[in-house]
């Protein structure tokens, strides 16, 4: 009789296929001292790297989210070519379509644009991240709390959440919370390592450091996710050389999903990582609002030319923000790809996403030619940023501090159609222009925060 072969398994495009290898070593060989890789062979013939990570006892697994329908194929290789249980092992699944649990299902997993400007799904639909720096609460809690808090983030119009891992964590604890956020559409911004205000003898030994790095991709690189690389220079950068090899020991050789550097108050070192093929975005703190030379250095200084730089990426605030001016300073301050807040300030990224809903953010960029005037050269904390797409008909201008608005009318439409908008209430109000020869004015409805959007008559 004819042998009956076993169904081949089946996985929903965006969801983790995950497989367990049993090692056949007995000699109790630590598993740090081996690695095994997962390659994956899409239905068009891609390959796709995965490290699998050793699970306890004798077991590895490898996790990985397909992004394509259709037949997979899977082969492992092991450090330890001997070992047959991890070594050339082969196999296959399925993808099926889509679930549609969630915005992954629908769209895809997230990739930088094409334009090296921001973040977006596979579809190319945009992701604008508004990041709940404060993270997600206590990872041990039940998996109904769990699924509560990320129900609760992302009602409060969030889109991503920082994940900072704490020395010598269990990696372990934290599935249950990143599947959570997952579920409610919302994407982890991983720091496995976070080596930033560290002493020199704080810091790990490399090979502890890429160990870390690797096991927490081989963990979690199949949900979707952003890491975050954390490091912060030192003197004149003793140890730039050590974060590049880490960085390029860890990303080299996997498929993984975008890069975050961020070198907190040493923003520097944004040009030593600029030509790192692993780098996708660069992150970025920001001053603090009572300090009025620190504030006008992040406003006037460097930083603000960063976007300018080749190779483009996205440009992103990672401070948690609880005052609303460095929010939007720090959203203006490149092409809009997201800002950060404290995770208990819904009532600051809740306005910032019903904008991102309204008005096409990926056409623009800064525009401070378009400003008749600029009152923060006089006082930082008065500071109009602006953004204008090419073609000048989407206008878009923060005031701190509300009052007049002079901008260029050579700049603008002949015919526009404006709107105040107020980043704390969502509020909109008709906007009315003075129209003069070289100039076009507007005037706020009341002192305090405002947004003016500009619109040509036809859009």
């Amino acid at each position: 009789a004819a042998s009956r072969q076993s169904p081949v398994e089946s996985i929903p495009r965006g969801q983790k296929f995950v497989r367990n290898f049993t090692s056949a070593a007995r000699d109790n060989r630590p598993a740090t001292e081996m690695s095994v890789l997962v390659e994956f062979i899409s239905p068009l013939g891609e390959t796709n790297l995965a490290g699998a990570f050793w699970n306890g006892g004798t077991e590895w697994q490898v996790r990985f989210c397909p992004e394509i329908c259709g037949r997979w194929k899977l082969s492992t290789i092991c450090s330890d070519t001997n070992n047959a249980g991890l070594h050339a092992q082969s196999g296959e699944f399925l993808c099926t379509a889509p679930a549609r649990r969630n915005l992954f299902d629908q769209h895809g997993g997230l990739q930088i644009s094409r334009d090296g400007r921001r973040f977006e799904y596979a579809d190319h639909t945009p992701f604008p991240v508004l990041l709940a720096a404060g993270g997600a609460g206590d990872p041990g809690l039940k998996r109904a709390a769990l699924s509560s808090r990320a129900q609760l983030l992302a009602a409060g119009k969030f889109s991503a959440v920082l994940i900072t891992l704490p020395r010598a964590a269990r990696l372990a604890d934290w599935d249950a919370q990143l599947d959570a956020l997952n579920d409610a559409g919302l994407v982890p911004v991983i720091a496995p390592l976070w080596e930033i205000g560290l002493r020199d003898e704080e810091l790990l030994d490399e090979a502890a450091a890429i160990s870390l790095w690797r096991n927490a991709i081989a963990r979690w690189n199949a949900n979707h996710a952003l890491w975050l690389f954390a490091c912060e220079g030192q003197g004149l950068g003793a140890k730039v050389n050590r974060w590049q090899k880490i960085g390029r020991a860890v990303f080299g050789n996997s498929t993984h999903a975008p890069v975050i550097f961020y070198p907190g108050t040493t923003a520097w070192m944004m040009d030593e990582f600029r030509d790192e093929n692993w780098v996708g975005a660069f992150g970025f703190k920001t001053a603090d609002a009572n300090q009025a030379e620190a504030l006008r250095w992040m406003l006037l200084g460097p930083l603000a030319s960063e976007w300018k730089k080749s190779p483009a990426r996205p440009l992103l605030s990672l401070s948690p923000q609880t005052d609303s001016r460095l929010a939007w300073w720090s959203l203006f301050l490149a092409p809009p790809c997201g800002t950060s807040f404290a995770s208990d300030s819904a009532i600051l990224a809740k306005p910032t996403a019903d904008l991102f809903g309204t008005i096409d953010f990926a056409q623009l960029a800064p525009a401070p030619r378009l400003l008749a005037r600029q009152p923060g050269y006089d006082s930082p904390t008065n500071f109009v940023s602006v953004l204008a797409s090419a073609s000048r008909d989407l206008v878009a201008a923060y005031l701190p501090q509300g009052g007049r608005l002079e901008l260029v009318s050579s700049g603008l439409p002949a015919a526009t159609r404006s709107e105040w908008f107020n980043p704390h209430s969502g509020e909109k109000t008709p906007a009315r222009a003075e129209v003069h020869e070289a100039r076009m004015n507007f005037q706020s409805p009341t002192r305090g925060e405002w947004l003016l959007i500009v619109r040509s008559a036809g859009k």
